[in-house]
């Protein structure tokens, strides 16, 4: 499907779906026309403009280094 045969509302959150499994909720936040300062190469889209940090679990005895062995319910 492409994004320009889509009828989206700005802030309504929808399901993208890939893969046949994988569901993402997405919600379109704003919109704008493209500027000179813009990536304007199709092939380097999608762009990511937003990566989570990656969680990760601080050692319960030091809580200085990050564990590297979690067990749980033993």
């Amino acid at each position: 499907t492409r994004f320009d045969s889509l009828r989206v509302v700005r802030g309504k959150p929808y399901c993208m779906r890939h893969r046949g499994d994988c569901d993402h909720v997405v919600t379109i936040r704003g919109a704008r026309l493209a500027h000179a300062d813009d990536e304007l190469d199709a092939a380097a889209y999608p762009l990511r403009v937003f990566a989570a940090r990656a969680f990760r679990r601080k050692c319960n005895m030091c809580s200085l280094f990050e564990a590297s062995v979690v067990t749980r319910a033993d």
